[in-house]
């Protein structure tokens, strides 16, 4: 409320109250008009219009601004020779093991690292999915799949649990420590399909799964959501209408999601599940996808089918394809 003297003349009064009103506009443009305007996909405090890696977390300020910065000298890891890997490794140990190898992933410190091999003899299948101690290379915890392989493994991103995706259409999931049983659901969509890929969210919340043909029947093929705690499940899509998908990978900062199909690359939104992006190679079989570390770029792997294999590089914000190899 203003004070007004009694003796102020009706046009001065007038003045006055204009005044007020535009100084509290101007007060209620400033407060409101920056939240307004402002979007920030990665939580990292960089506005989207000005963070060179949206869709990754990250607090490097002199080359690009926003982008992963894992030894926080302000140098974006893309560009920073201290972290940059610069390969010539030497080989540290070998295990030698009488039976197939088709997955290898440490956890997020490189303490630990699972392993999944068959143990099944010609035309029958016997899955193992094993976890080793990194510096002694022990042993620590296995679990056997009795007459099923298993397709693919991940671990959470705090390493505290793992999941698994076999040929008995199931998502397993562990705790890593004992490999006790956290759940067990099924992913069957009908005859002759089968999981191909699994990967968990990465703030552990939701693991993803991709479901294909596991032959030449026509059951369509299907994305599906869980809770990384219980299984229940969150959403499934068909994206395009695909009948087969055999790879996952999430964003860095977990706002998208990446999928390969048959000849197509799929980018969808993880708030509404919706189609953000959709890359034809017009090729074959995507066997893998990958986002970059900064979320700009996606690289994807087709496999050989009458034509020479591919692995592709694009850029995200554009879908431009950026790098081949053949």
């Amino acid at each position: 409320m203003i004070a007004v003297p009694r003796n102020m003349a009706k046009r001065d009064l007038l003045n006055l109250r204009s005044r007020a009103i535009v100084i509290s506009l101007a007060l209620t443009l400033v407060f409101f008009v920056p939240m307004a305007s402002a979007f920030d996909t990665d939580g990292d405090g960089f506005d989207d219009s000005a963070d060179d890696c949206p869709v990754a977390f990250g607090n490097s300020t002199v080359d690009r601004d926003g982008c992963p910065d894992r030894d926080g000298d302000g140098t974006s890891d893309k560009n920073d020779p201290w972290v940059i890997q610069a390969g010539g490794f030497l080989e540290d140990n070998r295990q030698s093991m009488s039976d197939g190898q088709y997955v290898s992933l440490f956890n997020h410190d490189g303490s630990k690292y699972l392993t999944v091999e068959d143990t099944g003899g010609w035309g029958s299948s016997n899955g193992w999915l094993r976890i080793w101690d990194t510096t002694s290379k022990v042993l620590l915890k296995s679990v056997e799949f009795s007459g099923y392989a298993v397709h693919d493994a991940d671990w959470s991103a705090d390493g505290m649990f793992v999941a698994a995706v076999t040929d008995n259409d199931e998502l397993l999931a562990y705790y890593s420590s004992n490999v006790t049983p956290l759940f067990s659901v099924s992913t069957d969509v009908g005859s002759g399909d089968q999981p191909n890929e699994v990967a968990f969210s990465p703030d552990g919340s939701m693991i993803a799964v991709v479901v294909g043909r596991s032959g030449s029947s026509a059951t369509a093929g299907e994305v599906q959501i869980y809770n990384a705690m219980n299984g229940s499940e969150i959403t499934a899509f068909d994206p395009g209408s695909d009948s087969r998908f055999y790879s996952v990978d999430w964003s860095p900062d977990g706002s998208r999601i990446l999928i390969g199909g048959r000849e197509d690359v799929y980018i969808y939104n993880t708030g509404s599940w919706n189609v953000n992006r959709t890359i034809n190679s017009n090729r074959g079989t995507i066997n893998a996808v990958a986002w970059s570390p900064d979320g700009n770029n996606i690289a994807a792997c087709e496999a050989w089918e009458g034509s020479g294999a591919r692995a592709r590089l694009y850029d995200v914000a554009s879908g431009i394809e950026e790098w081949a190899y053949t």
